[in-house]
């Protein structure tokens, strides 16, 4: 094996990731083990386990590249693999630990609760800062990923002004948590597939503006 597993999930959990890039890397290591730290399991099988929107698994999963945490190896179009790695400067530092016969994990063990060691200190020394714009970002992040989810669902030729409804999508948003936001996306989704199954032209589907403005997800209600 080329990393320590453990040690790769520290660092993940200790760093300034977001919180879904944290969930998605975890659900990418219950397929690693002792023998290998690589994964390939498919977009759709993630979307589907995690209960994430594909746009949010692609993008979660950017995000761990872009991050040097993850590498992806695309051996054909229908197969991705997914290969744990650490960050390069993160990596000249673990190799330096354990030169010395240390191991990351022994020095995450040897910090008291809540106290970050050294070696992570030295990557993140703004954790607080960073956590508190993190947690704003991923709020809007949310927002940003089920319009845009929504948008893709809509038929084409119903689409109009899509500054203007992401405007009024996130005034709608902006009352609301995360789960609320979740529901709602996912509500809509339902909604605007079932409006397609069930209409006979696709004209008679709102545009995509009164759509919003009059909230016709409730419709049926």
């Amino acid at each position: 094996m080329s990393l320590n597993l453990i040690n790769w999930m520290e660092c993940i959990w200790q760093s300034d990731l977001t919180p879904n890039a944290k969930y998605v890397s975890c659900y990418l290591r219950k397929f690693m083990n002792q023998n290998h730290d690589i994964a390939w399991p498919s977009i759709t099988r993630i979307q589907k386990e995690t209960g994430l929107s594909r746009p949010t698994v692609i993008k979660y999963i950017d995000e761990l590249e872009e991050r040097q945490f993850l590498r992806r190896d695309k051996a054909s179009r229908a197969s991705t693999t997914y290969i744990a790695m650490f960050p390069k400067n993160f990596e000249d530092r673990l190799n330096s630990l354990t030169s010395k016969g240390g191991l990351l994990v022994k020095e995450l063990n040897r910090t008291s609760k809540g106290a970050l060691p050294e070696v992570v200190k030295e990557l993140y020394p703004n954790k607080q800062e960073n956590i508190t714009k993190n947690k704003t970002n991923e709020f809007l992040s949310l927002i940003n990923d089920g319009f845009d989810h929504w948008w893709s669902l809509y038929p084409s030729s119903r689409r109009k002004n899509k500054k203007g409804c992401l405007t009024k999508f996130k005034a709608k948003c902006k009352k609301l948590n995360e789960d609320e936001i979740e529901s709602l996306v996912n509500f809509i989704s339902v909604d605007i597939q079932k409006r397609i199954s069930e209409l006979d032209d696709i004209k008679y589907m709102p545009m995509t503006e009164p759509y919003l403005n009059q909230e016709r997800w409730n419709d049926g209600q």
